[in-house]
């Protein structure tokens, strides 16, 4: 189980990402590189990100981030 997905987003990340990004997921998470926060997608080209409590925007595997968003629908 990831230890960060009782974290929500909303209480981890104090600013607004950028306008053409999108929060997907109400929980943080933790990339398998260990990138903590808030997974985003870009809305121009739907590539998934984290953005940290910092604001900086880290890359993740696009399969991991697929498996994220397809486990929250159930």
């Amino acid at each position: 189980m990831n230890p960060f997905e009782k974290i929500k987003v909303d209480n981890y990340i104090r600013f607004p990402w950028p306008s053409n990004f999108e929060c997907v997921h109400d929980y943080v998470v933790t990339t398998p590189r260990d990138h903590i926060g808030a997974l985003l997608k870009n809305k121009d080209n739907g590539i998934y990100c984290v953005m940290d409590s910092f604001g900086a925007i880290h890359s993740c595997p696009q399969n991991w981030a697929a498996k994220i968003i397809k486990n929250k629908q159930k």
